[in-house]
């Protein structure tokens, strides 16, 4: 079950998973405690999670679920009047149990890890912005019976971190190194000139990590004498 204002009126709705018809349910709240008649949207086989997100940055929120028998990441699009697109659906490594959304690679767009019941990974779809997603990533865990997943900052790094559970009582943690900085600091170079240079380093981005450039550094001729 997931909480979410689906059509804009300052009121939370609900998006309820229903395994035994492969349907999600969204009933939009009354703003007293009370909602409105479900409407129900397809989605895979034995759907066992649901969350939400703006998966394409439009300001309306969209609804992601795990469709654990088809083995893939169902996303419904949100029209923001609380209605939704039919499911487009991304492929996934194994039964595919929980769900969390998060900018994984610092490129401003949400992204989609899934838990899988088995085998011992979790699979990353990195976004695109237009509410699509690339190929599914498998990151290892030691886990089986892979149950939730939830992100957030461990080490205070500023990337996101995956937490992984399973049906045994054990905890998986994946550390984010793609946001990873260089600390940069001006220098000084040997040579006769003592002219002040700046230097910025430009990465163009690829499909795997987000553009980038570094703050400038300072490098300073020191005037003497070169053997």
């Amino acid at each position: 079950m997931a909480t979410a204002d689906f059509n804009g009126d300052g009121y939370l709705d609900l998006a309820v998973v229903n395994d035994n018809d492969s349907t999600v349910s969204v009933l939009l709240g009354n703003g007293d405690g009370t909602f409105q008649s479900q409407k129900t949207y397809s989605t895979g086989a034995q759907v066992e999670f649901v969350t939400t997100g703006d998966l394409n940055l439009d300001g309306k929120q969209d609804i992601v679920v795990a469709n654990y028998g088809d083995q893939d990441v169902g996303v419904l699009l949100g029209n923001g009047d609380g209605t939704f697109k039919p499911q487009v659906t991304y492929k996934v490594g194994g039964p595919d149990s929980g769900l969390a959304i998060a900018d994984l690679n610092g490129d401003g767009i949400p992204d989609i890890v899934a838990s899988y019941y088995h085998p011992s990974q979790l699979g990353v779809l990195l976004g695109k912005g237009d509410g699509t997603f690339e190929a599914v990533r498998e990151f290892n865990t030691t886990q089986s019976q892979g149950y939730e997943v939830t992100i957030a900052d461990l080490n205070g790094d500023g990337a996101p971190d995956l937490i992984s559970s399973d049906l045994h009582a054990s905890i998986g943690v994946l550390l984010n190194v793609t946001l990873a900085k260089a600390k940069l600091s001006d220098v000084v170079v040997p040579g006769t000139s003592k002219d002040v240079e700046e230097i910025v380093a430009k990465y163009s981005g690829d499909s795997r990590y987000a553009g980038s450039k570094s703050a400038p550094i300072k490098v300073k001729g020191s005037g003497g004498k070169t053997n």
